[in-house]
């Protein structure tokens, strides 16, 4: 069943699909920032498995890998020479053409939905989601790490970016109400001079602790993140590997009577 921020950003990928990924004018982006665009994919790629590598999380293979909402490709281009295979995920077809058209020689498997790997859990060696889930309300949010995670094989990585918080109450209020009465974000696009019928981008913070239960539950007993400040909001960029049998209680929880 699609959602409603599913819906925007079908119409963000067929409207506008840069200025939805990344703030920048489609119509420009050709022109002016293409090239700026995917150095930026390789920026943050380069951390991210050097993160993994600071906390000893590295995949333990590089067979296959997914990026989940990779929109045009940016980081999934960055994972096609880490791995075997790739697979990008994106509720856009639009998006996923224009991937197509970025990520050339080691040609991605593009998919419109994470139902559609419901056979290959256990087999991904990296998964990676980053700046997607803020957009999407949380309670479709945490049954997507779950499936994320449980697609990694035991010893498979993965990065996975979400928001926990947002310092601007009024804003946070207003928004809700926003994203949920079409006349106000009509009048919303038009204060700040875009398009009237401009899709909705929602901005959702996750609560650490639903979290982390899913990571508890899917063989996580220990991550790293580091923290992101966007557009005031607090986002968590989380590092871990899935190590089934590790023993994520107090010893003394444990049940060990020595």
């Amino acid at each position: 069943m699609v959602s409603s921020t599913d819906r925007q950003w079908q119409k963000w990928g067929a409207q506008n699909p840069y200025f939805g990924i990344v703030g920048i004018e489609t119509k420009e982006f050709e022109t002016r920032w293409r090239e700026r665009f995917f150095e930026t994919g390789k920026v943050h790629m380069d951390l991210v498995f050097d993160q993994l590598k600071r906390y000893d999380a590295l995949p333990e293979g590089r067979t296959k890998a997914l990026d989940f909402g990779c929109g045009a490709g940016r980081l999934l281009l960055q994972l096609a020479d880490r791995f075997d295979a790739i697979v990008g995920v994106d509720v856009s077809q639009d998006q996923l053409a224009l991937a197509k058209q970025n990520v050339t020689g080691n040609a991605p498997r593009l998919l419109t939905s994470l139902d559609q790997l419901s056979g290959e859990a256990g087999t991904f060696d990296f998964v990676n989601t980053f700046v997607v889930l803020q957009h999407i309300r949380p309670e479709q949010g945490y049954q997507i790490i779950d499936k994320l995670l449980k697609l990694l094989r035991p010893g498979g990585s993965f990065a996975i970016h979400f928001t926990v918080g947002d310092t601007r109450d009024l804003r946070r209020r207003l928004n809700w109400a926003r994203y949920r009465i079409p006349p106000l974000h009509w009048a919303y696009n038009l204060s700040r001079r875009r398009p009237f019928s401009e899709p909705i981008m929602e901005m959702n913070k996750y609560d650490l602790s639903r979290v982390g239960m899913i990571f508890m539950q899917n063989d996580v007993g220990r991550f790293g993140t580091k923290l992101f400040n966007h557009t005031a909001n607090t986002g968590m960029l989380t590092f871990g590997r899935k190590e089934p049998g590790i023993d994520v209680l107090p010893q003394n929880m444990a049940g060990d009577s020595n």
